[in-house]
């Protein structure tokens, strides 16, 4: 039997988050995680390191839960709490006008920039992107934010994100790099097992303490993965590539370089590291 290994959560969308000894978990997600993000006030769409060239800059902050709130750390290595003075300086440094959410706003998108690595995603995911976007002859396509969350919600695709230390072997065994910060789990689990373990986990149901999850899917991993981000972490492409050719999982309209799983919460619930995991009942597939 596996169990919790790290928790984390990330205060503001696309920075860097905080590892934590206990998570609280609502069947909307972790509470703290994704509480803000930045709209563009240009273009109405939700800021993303998804789109390296314009947000990359995302990935060198870092944000927190301090007992007075949210607070970011900037790559000038100052702290700010969200508001009007942080806002200017975000954008600043983002060269854009930003302001801060609370919800994604109603049919929210990102722009999502396609991996150049090949047979990462289905062709028909990258088509799907860049009609969305406009732009059929573009890398940067966009995305709608909180795919298999609930209305509001400002994670990318689902409420929870689990990684097994395992597969971050795998990874490392195949010549990526397994730095947790590169793949921003919520959830990261001991394991005995060897290679991509939490592959057996879909369609099944995960106790963990009290807490009883559902698997709704792979994660299908993309650009972000490869990016430099705070704290010395370089460019390294090798992490798709690895996926491609060792974890690539058929989910929906294709195949995908995987690593971890997506889960919704049953109900409310609080975790915490060394909290036992078992794998229960197949849950009903929540594919296609």
């Amino acid at each position: 039997m596996s169990q919790v290994a790290a928790l984390y959560r990330y205060p503001i969308k696309s920075m860097q988050g905080e590892a934590v000894d206990q998570l609280e978990l609502t069947p909307s997600g972790v509470v703290g995680d994704r509480a803000l993000a930045l709209l563009d006030l240009e273009t109405g769409l939700v800021v993303s390191a998804h789109r390296p060239d314009r947000w990359g800059a995302m990935l060198r902050c870092q944000a927190r839960w301090s007992s007075d709130g949210i607070v970011v750390t900037l790559p000038d290595e100052s702290s700010h709490q969200p508001g009007p003075e942080l806002e200017r300086r975000l954008g600043d440094l983002l060269d854009r006008p930003v302001r801060f959410i609370q919800t994604a706003p109603p049919e929210a998108k990102v722009d999502f920039t396609l991996a150049d690595v090949p047979e990462s995603a289905p062709d028909s995911f990258a088509q799907w992107v860049l009609s969305m976007a406009g732009s059929p002859n573009d890398t940067i396509g966009r995305l709608p934010v909180g795919l298999g969350a609930p209305a509001g919600s400002l994670v990318d695709v689902a409420p929870v994100h689990i990684i097994t230390e395992a597969a971050l072997r795998a990874l490392a065994d195949g010549g990526g790099d397994p730095d947790i910060r590169r793949f921003r789990p919520n959830i990261v689990t001991s394991s005995e097992s060897e290679g991509y373990a939490e592959n057996a986990w879909l369609d099944h149901e995960l106790d963990i303490g009290t807490a009883r999850l559902r698997v709704t899917g792979p994660t299908m991993r993309c650009l972000v993965t490869t990016l430099p981000q705070a704290g010395g972490i370089q460019p390294h492409r090798a992490n798709l590539t690895t996926l491609v050719r060792d974890n690539r999982l058929t989910y929906g309209p294709g195949s995908w370089a995987c690593l971890g799983v997506y889960a919704t919460p049953e109900s409310e619930a609080r975790i915490g590291i060394g909290d036992q995991i078992a794998v229960s009942r197949a849950a009903s597939s929540t594919q296609g």
